[in-house]
């Protein structure tokens, strides 16, 4: 058996190019291919050839979730930009209440460029399905030094609640919202709660 003190991270360096990555899916989804391990021996194949690696009688499990896209972006009036990475629900604790909740929620969060996010409120908008929202990012909760297990709440109203409710804090607010650096990755969130109706 090895010693744990003789494995090194460098040993596990290897070289893949950019091109070697799958970014988006196949148009036809049964075409991708399908890594096979068979008593020592390993292969490829396509996906679609499947059912004739499944011995008889087999139980297959599918797995329908999906993943939410929670990596959301600020950008500062500096032009620093923060990098918010929802890990799991805080309050409410539960994914399902979570996102039904209006008004605010609060997450346990990875926060990417923390030391350019010292205090206050980030602010920035976001448009579904043709609504223009307003969301606030708030740290509540300091977490370990690295930028994890940080506590943040999040806020979301509409442009017309914000602009009647909040003209002066949003004149003086020293985060602009300026467009952020992916808006196509960060623009749509599935947390519904932001929506304020």
């Amino acid at each position: 058996m090895i010693n744990p003190k003789d494995i090194h991270i460098s040993d596990f360096n290897y070289e893949l190019p950019d091109e070697r990555i799958a970014k988006y899916p196949l148009a036809e989804r049964d075409s991708s291919k399908l890594l096979i391990y068979n008593k020592g021996v390993v292969s490829e194949d396509h996906f679609a050839s499947l059912p004739k690696y499944l011995p008889q009688g087999a139980l297959m499990v599918m797995n329908n979730t999906r993943v939410i896209r929670a990596r959301l972006h600020f950008q500062k009036q500096t032009g620093a930009v923060i990098e918010v990475f929802c890990m799991e629900p805080y309050f409410p604790a539960e994914y399902q209440q979570n996102f039904v909740q209006t008004g605010s929620v609060e997450w346990l969060c990875m926060i990417g460029n923390l030391k350019r996010w010292k205090d206050g409120v980030l602010m920035r908008e976001i448009n579904v399905k043709g609504q223009t929202l307003c969301l606030t990012a708030e740290r509540l909760a300091t977490g370990s030094g690295n930028g994890t297990n940080h506590r943040v709440r999040f806020h979301g109203t509409t442009r017309r609640w914000l602009s009647l409710k909040c003209s002066r804090l949003w004149a003086n607010c020293p985060f602009r919202l300026i467009s952020t650096v992916r808006p196509k990755r960060a623009t749509y969130v599935r947390i519904r709660p932001f929506i304020q109706r």
